[in-house]
């Protein structure tokens, strides 16, 4: 269940996430997870009818020791904070050692063209994503739950109406939350930002509105980029 947990974590219209990042490339991220009302029924009622578990209230849609697990095996990631106040929400923090653990720890580690990271006079954070990137990332994250997921995102030559009415099928507001849905991430930066293609708030902060629309029938990558010293 968790992947599809994920999937709507994506479309929760509640999601937002923030990067504190040094120059030496250590650094915080924190993540908050608002679903709504809507996606956390859908779940409960999943949970009923198979049986997942015995009581709608005893369900965990965050799945607390298996989050933990996963980021212990990264190298220089420490977690400061993860909980879960009621079913629908998610509260991480984590601190990291160096950017480059992040880029390289693990076995299914996400590709350098995904993420990559510079420092010296003038440090450089790239993000790129399109839909192959989703998939990697949920490789990393989900390892053999990840071609599960796949059902859940368009499929190769699946128009955006198509699609919708899919997920129609699944979730009757599924295509509303989708179209709604803004991923939203912030990079706070030690020193001052020179140049990005973002939305900058001061200048030391980057943030960056990602419409998940937009991200899942890219058909090129879109970069998102911050230099700074």
């Amino acid at each position: 269940m968790i992947f599809l947990i994920l999937f709507f974590t994506l479309m929760s219209c509640g999601a937002s996430s923030t990067m504190n990042l040094r120059k030496n490339g250590s650094g915080k991220a924190e993540l908050e997870v608002r679903l709504t009302a809507p996606v956390v029924e859908y779940f409960l009622d999943i949970a009923e009818i198979s049986g997942y578990e015995a009581s709608r209230d005893a369900l965990t849609l965050f799945d607390l020791p298996a989050i933990r697990k996963r980021l212990s095996g990264i190298k220089g990631l420490s977690i400061t904070r993860l909980t879960s106040p009621t079913q629908g929400e998610l509260n991480l923090s984590f601190t990291f050692s160096s950017l480059d653990s992040l880029i390289s720890s693990g076995k299914n580690a996400a590709a350098p063209d995904v993420l990559s990271w510079s420092g010296g006079a003038e440090s450089a954070f790239r993000l790129q994503l399109n839909r192959e990137a989703v998939s990697d990332l949920l490789s990393l994250l989900l390892q053999e739950n990840a071609s599960a997921f796949d059902y859940l995102l368009p499929q190769k030559g699946e128009s955006r109406t198509e699609y919708d009415e899919n997920l129609a099928f699944a979730l009757d507001d599924g295509p509303t939350l989708f179209s709604e849905s803004m991923l939203t991430f912030t990079l706070n930066v030690e020193g001052s930002v020179i140049s990005h293609n973002g939305e900058q708030v001061d200048p030391h902060t980057v943030r960056f509105r990602i419409p998940l629309a937009d991200l899942l029938f890219l058909e090129k990558p879109v970069v998102y980029e911050v230099v700074f010293r």
